[in-house]
């Protein structure tokens, strides 16, 4: 099993208070990784140094701690270039909801034109990241989509655990939806299995399925990961960039309307190469 590596952070900011959960989930997945941290601001104009000097603060990034890129130019192409040119292996945004409906849970229109057109994790992040990781949940199905960010939730799971833990301190959900009536899919048992017998105890991290009925995935995933507190959903999207409309696919949109925790999507460029052949 070939689990990913945190070297390099991107976290983009555009100054506005729905930033500042993600500056701070990005210093501290940096802090916890070892990742170097990286943190672009993109204007159509010339930027204001002192806001941007301010937000850093409030997120407690002290200067010398973080790579700091002022671009001007359209927002999601200009943070996608940097991402590709600095091979970052994950980006951090905040809702970006702007102030044209503050109170919406929705994903604001730079947000969602950055992550259908990403090839690198993206993490939203309504709410700071809590760190250690102690229950991360991933959404499962028979696609290759779901079966390669379970590869990417292990390894999160595994790198952001409890430092110096050698017994088991984290645990990663596997949570699949099926209507009532049907089976769970035994090829997909399979697939856990494989990847739980995989992973042995080094990871870390204890591997445990879920079978849940209901009519409405998103309904069943948003009401576990909320009865269960989960600290991270991890999500795989099949539709990134190919959708007429720009949409990330219903569930993955419904569920980051309705969860303030943090959403890890992981878009096809990534998980085709950790699916399993």
């Amino acid at each position: 099993m070939r689990l990913l590596t945190l070297n390099n952070v991107l976290v983009a900011t555009d100054l506005e208070a729905t930033s500042l959960a993600a500056l701070e989930s990005a210093r501290s997945l940096a802090e916890a990784s070892g990742a170097a941290l990286h943190v672009v601001h993109v204007s159509p104009s010339e930027s204001d140094a002192g806001a941007l000097e301010r937000a850093l603060e409030q997120a407690g990034i002290a200067p010398s701690s973080a790579s700091v890129h002022v671009l001007v130019g359209e927002p999601a192409s200009e943070i996608g270039r940097l991402a590709d040119k600095l091979e970052v292996d994950a980006l951090v945004l905040g809702a970006h909801r702007g102030q044209t409906d503050p109170s919406s849970r929705a994903l604001g229109s730079t947000a969602m034109a950055v992550v259908t057109n990403v090839a690198v994790p993206c993490l939203v992040a309504k709410r700071r990241l809590q760190l250690p990781l102690e229950h991360v949940v991933v959404a499962v199905d028979m696609s290759d989509a779901a079966r390669g960010a379970l590869t990417v939730g292990l390894s999160w799971a595994s790198a952001l655990r409890k430092a110096g833990d050698t017994e088991t301190s984290t645990t990663l959900t596997t949570l699949h939806v099926r209507r009532s009536g049907q089976s769970p899919p035994a090829e997909l048992e399979r697939e856990i299995t494989r990847v739980r017998d995989a992973a042995g105890n080094w990871a870390g991290v204890s591997i445990e399925p879920e079978w849940l009925v209901g009519d409405s995935v998103t309904d069943a995933i948003a009401g576990f990961v909320v009865d269960r507190r989960a600290g991270l959903v991890v999500l795989g999207t099949r539709g990134l960039g190919l959708d007429s409309r720009g949409r990330v696919g219903s569930v993955s949109a419904t569920l980051m309307q309705r969860l303030d925790v943090p959403v890890l999507l992981v878009p096809p460029a990534v998980w085709a190469a950790h699916a399993p052949s």
